[in-house]
């Protein structure tokens, strides 16, 4: 439901004429909606361990590295200095998603199941944590919407 309303809310806000700081918003929530969407995945994966199936082990390992690939990429974008604190609270984010995955593997490699037990936990706080910072895309999304262009 919230990503139906923010997605709607940026298309409105996205009317108007792009400029850095909403191609910024359109690039980092279209990041973060990915990223929720492999959170979830891990944590449907996680709540029903099933070590010796191949099919879950390697669904597990290539989310493991496709969230690798989407805290890299959000390292690499440059916010617009209006968004410079946002977007270090967001990186804040994705270094513990970064030290969860180290550990993930870890975990996966030793087939610990009492580890991934944790690790869901911290997953689950993990994705906690995300929901202000959606709040602040979102309203600064909406502020895009009745603003004018900036250039």
């Amino acid at each position: 439901m919230i990503v139906f309303l923010l997605s709607s809310t940026l298309l409105t806000a996205c009317n108007a004429p792009f400029n850095a700081e909403r191609r910024y918003l359109s690039m980092i929530f279209t990041h973060a909606q990915s990223t929720l969407e492999l959170i979830g995945a891990l944590q449907q994966q996680l709540a029903q361990p099933q070590f010796g199936s191949q099919p879950w082990e390697s669904q597990v390992n290539a989310n493991i590295v496709a969230l690798r690939i989407q805290i890299n990429d959000a390292r690499r974008l440059d916010p617009p200095n209006r968004f410079v604190p946002l977007h270090r609270s967001y990186l804040a984010i994705m270094d513990t998603l970064d030290s969860f995955a180290n550990s993930l593997s870890l975990a996966m490699t030793n087939r610990d199941l009492v580890q991934i037990q944790q690790l869901l936990q911290q997953l689950n706080q993990i994705r906690q944590s995300l929901d202000p910072i959606f709040v602040q895309f979102r309203q600064q999304i909406e502020q895009f919407a009745t603003e004018p262009a900036r250039s």
